[in-house]
């Protein structure tokens, strides 16, 4: 005790103190605590005496003014300890601090380094209820951080408000709640009622309106994500049933429309599939129905939709080499499905039927694109669409000398008369004998 009042603050700088404090005052009783177990009495009179060091100015002008505890002043790094924080950035970070006014040399010199460290470093989320969605670099992306969106809502928010602490799972509902709580012009077109994921549809309309077409059509060339993009595009058309024709979509045929749009832009994409169409197939592309070879069969087959019975039908017609009707057939079922899985099972049926009549050397007539690609196609489908295409290939090779061509439709015209008419026929096999006067005739006109 009489060496520390022996001693001068006057002189000495606060890092001066520090220093002397360490190697002096705390480094005396390191033999006696070596050996004896030191009262906590003691220990107390010590730092006692080194806070009143610290804070005096002069051996003879008292204690001087005590600005901080020495437990809060001798708390560690880690924990928000030092001069620093509390001085410079008591409520925020490092990385979020400003120089401050009067700043210190030592400060201003680790202030100079802040830019350096941010952009290295990474915020380690947590719970994220310190975490700012903006000013913080939490993203897991060695080039880009920091979020760079402008919307207020995420202004003065923390990461903990887009996730579910509890499921430790991000919370999209409540990011998507965030985004349109305030007023927007954006949210002045949708004062209709739209019960379907409206608040889903909303934040497509939001990118559409902050620009984001291109950056998503990137996103798409690039293969990233087109399993989201399919999922927005066809919730986007499952909003233009409810505006325009008062019609809701579940949630499992969103998910049905959605898997069937990536699974036909990934058929797009098989250049294989492309080339074979019209120019390898003798019959591809046919504006106008021909007879087939001697010996052989055509069928053409046509489907039909009939939204306001939510129901739809197929329609099988097959000749001969002199045009001869050999026998139609129609089906009708009840059932909502996109038209692309209606014309694959059109096919189904008319291959099956083959199978049941044992026929060979035939040739199928189709004005489904997407049907031949598909059933061309290497690629693996995993939509209903795909299942149905995976049928088909499966009946195509069990049975003989059988292929299919994809035709306009001005070519398959007889087909298309026969399924708008499977409505009113079902299960109907016609002939010759008992085909109304308007197939008759357009059979005819095709000879």
């Amino acid at each position: 005790m009489a060496r520390v009042n022996s001693w001068d603050g006057k002189f000495l700088s606060r890092a001066g103190k520090e220093i002397l404090l360490k190697t002096v005052i705390q480094s005396l009783p390191t033999y006696a605590m070596s050996v004896f177990l030191i009262p906590l009495g003691i220990c107390e009179d010590i730092e006692k005496l080194m806070a009143s060091f610290w804070w005096k100015t002069s051996a003879s002008k008292g204690r001087g003014i005590i600005w901080m505890s020495w437990d809060r002043m001798a708390k560690p790094k880690l924990e928000g300890g030092r001069i620093f924080k509390a001085k410079y950035f008591p409520t925020s970070d490092y990385l979020s601090a400003d120089l401050g006014n009067n700043p210190s040399f030592v400060w201003r010199s680790i202030w100079a380094a802040q830019s350096v460290v941010r952009y290295g470093a990474v915020r380690i989320i947590g719970n994220g209820e310190t975490t700012s969605i903006l000013s913080s670099p939490w993203l897991p992306d060695n080039e880009h951080r920091l979020v760079t969106s402008t919307h207020p809502a995420l202004l003065n928010n923390t990461v903990s408000s887009l996730f579910s602490p509890e499921a430790r799972i991000w919370d999209y509902e409540q990011y998507l709640r965030l985004l349109f709580t305030l007023s927007s012009p954006v949210l002045l077109l949708w004062h209709v009622g739209i019960p379907l994921v409206s608040l889903m549809i909303r934040f497509i309309l939001y990118l559409l309106v902050v620009g984001l077409r291109k950056y998503l059509w990137l996103l798409m060339m690039r293969k990233l994500h087109g399993r989201y993009l399919c999922s927005i595009w066809a919730i986007w058309k499952a909003r233009n049933l409810v505006v325009w024709k008062s019609k809701t979509s579940s949630r499992s045929e969103v998910i049905a429309s959605a898997q069937i749009t990536l699974d036909h832009w990934r058929n797009a994409q098989d250049n294989t599939t492309l080339s074979s169409l019209f120019f390898e197939n003798e019959g591809d592309g046919a504006e106008r129905w021909t007879k087939p070879e001697a010996n052989k069969i055509k069928i053409n087959v046509d489907a039909a939709l009939f939204p306001q019975d939510n129901s739809y039908g197929f329609g099988i017609v097959a000749r001969d080499s002199s045009g001869s009707l050999i026998e139609a057939q129609t089906r009708y079922f009840g059932g909502v499905y996109d038209a692309e899985v209606v014309e694959a099972m059109g096919v189904k049926e008319a291959l099956s039927w083959i199978k049941s009549k044992n026929w060979s050397d035939v040739e199928i007539e189709t004005d489904s694109m997407l049907t031949v690609q598909g059933i061309r196609s290497n690629y693996t489908l995993n939509s209903i669409f795909g299942l149905i295409i995976h049928d088909c290939q499966l009946l195509f090779s069990s049975l003989n000398n059988v292929r299919i061509c994809f035709i306009r439709r001005s070519a398959n015209r007889v087909a298309h008369v026969v399924a708008r008419h499977s409505r009113f026929l079902s299960g109907r096999s016609i002939f010759e004998h008992n085909a109304w006067d308007e197939l008759s005739s357009l059979m005819y006109s095709e000879c």
